[in-house]
């Protein structure tokens, strides 16, 4: 997955230039400390005060520095997580529709909302502070070498039990992140659970239930945050441990060596200085290391999971009209159960079909299959002769109409939710509202009213009605409906069948389970489903009343 652009690296170069100097500058501190304490002891002081004007010139600088460390760290950390966000959001978009529906909603939520942070700060946040570490260590550990080779040997050689510290905990740490992260989404599902079933829990007296159930879930999320935190803070205790050993050793040599006249006090002091600061990069690098580790496999399950597909593009120009759909000796099952078995149908265009069974006569799972949401099927559907399996989603949805029985409509703008964020005028809107006769909201569609899921300022027909209204402002030829009036007046829906089965130039798939004998006559045929097989096809008007004799 393609992230970084020419402004992050941009801005990490930045973050690399400053860490760099503040290195450099806080380095100077311990250097005029070494002159300052060896000129008071040999009682020069007339070069004092230039040594003392050095020391709050180099703090000045060193503070400016960290600032901008600070500042560009921090933009830097908004552009990751916002580049970040547009990958995997543009990965999730590309997934088969088939692929997606493996997880729960609410875990695509959390992927966002936790994953994602978690990554950017344990993983990239924490690669740069290893890097700014780093580079101290390196500039700290050859600044000690010019005050004392001895105590530099000394100083680097107890500074490497420390960094070894994480190879103790690294497994224990992964799996513990990886154990806390799931019971966050866990938890992010059954908290969706709530909100979105909120009116069901009322209605149904769930409270304790439900309240029992995300007390669970939140536990366990808490209890797992807390096994990782503890196990990090051992680490790190032993780390801490390792470093006071360290500075232990440091002071015994640096008493012996003066005792030997092969050090200075200000020798002594500076060198103190020196690996208080190489200290401190250590330990840090020590524990950032343990959630380095502890993020990678998060971060390469993310990103491989969420690689954006090669599809072409958004839209096709010119895409080619669907002349014929074939349905081939098709099966499907779920699991053990037989749901379809041995389907043979064609869809011709211009032509009229209705798909007609009862509940649990597979309807649906043919719907699915033909809207390409399922794909694990045997035998074959063919569009134009091509294999719909081998076609693409973006080339077949650009093709056809899919209407739902329970549409999906944005908290926004009705007009958005109608329009679905595409420039139409005013009067093929206007149009299309009077065709469905949305006039309770066309006022609304027009003043840019927005709808809430929380409120649910729509009824169930005029959902579908707006779903409807996307179908016709796109221009779609060849559509699928699925119960796609089921929720509206009976009047209304009359007319908009009515209108949709007059259009010559219109393929329509309707799937019922119910038939308007008004209607039938305007079908060119009707499929009638049963226990997964086709029951009977219905083409003359004989055949098609015989359906309200039985």
């Amino acid at each position: 997955m393609k992230i970084f652009n020419k402004k992050l690296i941009l801005s990490f170069t930045i973050l690399v230039i400053f860490s760099l100097s503040v290195v450099l500058t806080n380095v100077m501190q311990p250097l005029i400390s070494q002159k300052l304490l060896d000129l008071t002891l040999s009682g020069d002081y007339s070069a004092l005060p230039v040594q003392f004007l050095n020391l709050f010139i180099a703090i000045v600088i060193l503070l400016v520095f960290e600032l901008g460390r600070k500042l560009t760290a921090a933009n830097y950390k908004k552009n990751l997580l916002n580049a970040f966000r547009l990958g995997i959001l543009k990965g999730l978009l590309s997934k088969r529709l088939e692929d997606f529906q493996l997880l729960n909603n609410q875990k695509y939520i959390s992927l966002f909302n936790n994953d994602l942070r978690e990554i950017t700060d344990d993983y990239y946040m924490n690669f740069t502070d290893i890097l700014f570490n780093t580079i101290a260590l390196i500039v700290y550990a050859t600044t000690l070498f010019r005050l004392n080779t001895i105590m530099a040997i000394i100083v680097i050689a107890t500074n490497i039990l420390p960094i070894l510290a994480p190879l103790l905990f690294r497994k224990s740490l992964q799996l513990k992140k990886e154990a806390y992260l799931e019971s966050l989404k866990a938890y992010n599902v059954k908290l969706g659970d709530v909100v979105n079933g909120f009116a069901l829990i009322k209605v149904h007296r769930l409270k304790v239930i439900m309240e029992t159930l995300l007390k669970k879930t939140s536990k366990d999320s808490t209890d797992r945050e807390k096994e990782f935190n503890y196990l990090s803070e051992i680490s790190n205790m032993l780390v801490g441990f390792l470093s006071f050993a360290n500075y232990f050793c440091i002071i015994l040599a640096g008493v012996y060596l003066m005792k030997e006249n092969q050090l200075s006090a200000g020798g002594l002091l500076a060198v103190i200085q020196v690996s208080e600061l190489l200290v401190g990069p250590t330990v840090n690098i020590t524990c950032q290391m343990n959630t380095f580790n502890a993020i990678k496999v998060l971060k390469q399950q993310v990103f491989k999971e969420y690689a954006t597909v090669g599809e072409p593009g958004e839209l096709f120009e010119n895409p080619e009209e669907i002349e014929k759909i074939e349905v081939k000796d098709l099966c499907f099952k779920y699991g053990e159960i037989q749901a379809l078995e041995a389907i043979n149908l064609t869809f011709e265009k211009g032509k009229k079909y209705l798909i007609y069974g009862h509940s649990g006569s597979g309807k649906s799972t043919l719907f699915k299959v033909l809207s390409k949401m399922n794909n694990n099927y045997t035998g074959g559907v063919f569009v134009n002769g091509e294999a719909l399996s081998d076609t693409s989603e973006i080339d077949y949805f650009s093709r056809i109409g899919i209407v739902y029985q329970t549409p999906f409509i944005f908290n926004d703008t009705l007009w958005n939710n109608m329009t679905l964020f595409k420039d139409y005028n005013e009067q093929a809107v206007e149009s299309v509202i009077d065709d469905l006769e949305l006039h309770r909201i066309k006022g609304d569609i027009f003043n840019g009213k927005i709808f809430k899921d929380s409120e649910n300022n729509l009824s169930g027909g005029e959902k579908q009605k707006l779903s409807l209204a996307r179908i016709l402002l796109e221009g779609k030829l060849f559509i699928f409906l699925d119960e796609a009036t089921s929720a509206i007046d009976a009047k209304s829906s009359f007319k908009i069948e009515s209108n949709l089965l007059n259009r010559q130039d219109v393929t329509l798939i309707n799937i019922e389970h119910k038939i308007n004998p008004e209607l039938v006559s305007f079908y060119d045929e009707i499929i009638c489903l049963d226990s997964g097989r086709v029951r009977c096809i219905l083409r003359t008007m004989d055949e098609k009343n015989s359906l309200f004799n039985t």
